[in-house]
C-alpha cells in the first residue's frame, strides 16, 4: 500500500480521532480508510447508474433485456407493453445496485448528524467557560484591589479608637513595645498605668484635659454626667 499524508487542523484532527473512537475504530487510519472507501463505492454507484441511463449497458444486461424483447416478441406483445417492461427490469437492476448502498448512506447521515451535535455541545461549553472566565477575571481585579489598599498605621488607628489599652493587644501584637514607641514618637499620649499601658490620641487627649478644667463641681457624678464613655 502507498502512504498518504495530509496536513490538517489541530482542532479537524480531535474531532476526527474523537468520532473515530466514538464508531469503534481502533485508530485514525482505519477510520479515514472506511470513509475513502465507501466515498469511492459511491462514486462508483454513481457513476454506473448515470453509464445505464446514458444507454451504455453491461453485457450481462444486454443480453438480459435482448432475452425479454424476444421472448415477449414471440408472443405479440405491443411496444407500449415491451417498454415498460424493459424499463421494470432495468429499475430493478439499479435498485439492485442501489440497495447495499443505502444503509451505508444512512450510517453517513447519522455520524454527521451525532458529529454536528457533539460540534454544538464543545460550543456551548466553551461559551460557558469563557463567561466563567470573565467572572474570574473579574473577581481578580476585585480582590487585587483590596490587596493593595494601604495598611493604616498605627497613629490611624489610634484617631479612630482614640484609646488603645496594652491588655486589648496581647493576643494580637507580640512586639508591643515597639507598637507604643511608634505611637509615642508619632504625638501619641503615653499613660504608663498599673500593669499596662495605654495611648491616647493627643486630639482627644487635649479635648479631655480642657473639659475637665472646665468642670466646677468636684462630684463624681458631676463628672461622669459631663464626660463621654470614653473619656
Amino acid at each position: 500500500m502507498k502512504e498518504l499524508r495530509l496536513l490538517l487542523p489541530e482542532n479537524l484532527v480531535k474531532r476526527i480521532e474523537e468520532e473515530a473512537k466514538a464508531q469503534g475504530f481502533k485508530s485514525v487510519n482505519d477510520y479515514l480508510l472506511h470513509i475513502i472507501r465507501l466515498n469511492v463505492s459511491l462514486g462508483d454507484l454513481v457513476s454506473r447508474v448515470e453509464r445505464i441511463e446514458k444507454g451504455d449497458l453491461t453485457p450481462e444486461l444486454k443480453d438480459s433485456i435482448t432475452s425479454l424483447i424476444s421472448s415477449i416478441g414471440a408472443r405479440g406483445v405491443s411496444v407500449e407493453d415491451l417498454v415498460n417492461k424493459v424499463l421494470l427490469r432495468v429499475e430493478r437492476r439499479v435498485f439492485d445496485l442501489i440497495n447495499p448502498y443505502t444503509s451505508k448512506i444512512d450510517e453517513l447521515g447519522r455520524r454527521i448528524a451525532d458529529l454536528v451535535e457533539r460540534i454544538e455541545g464543545l460550543e456551548s461549553k466553551c461559551a460557558s467557560i469563557e463567561q466563567q472566565l470573565t467572572q474570574l477575571q473579574k473577581v481578580g481585579v476585585e480582590v487585587k484591589g483590596i490587596k493593595e489598599r494601604p495598611r493604616k498605621s498605627a497613629i490611624e488607628i489610634l484617631k479612630e479608637q482614640k484609646v488603645i489599652f496594652e491588655s486589648d493587644l496581647i493576643k494580637k501584637i507580640r512586639n508591643r513595645d515597639m507598637f507604643f514607641n511608634r505611637l509615642e514618637r508619632d504625638g501619641a499620649v503615653i499613660i504608663q498605668a498599673s500593669g499596662e499601658r495605654i495611648a491616647v490620641d493627643p486630639d482627644f487627649w487635649s479635648m479631655f484635659v480642657r473639659k475637665v478644667e472646665d468642670i466646677k463641681l468636684r462630684s463624681e457624678a458631676e463628672v461622669k454626667k459631663r464626660l463621654s464613655k470614653v473619656e
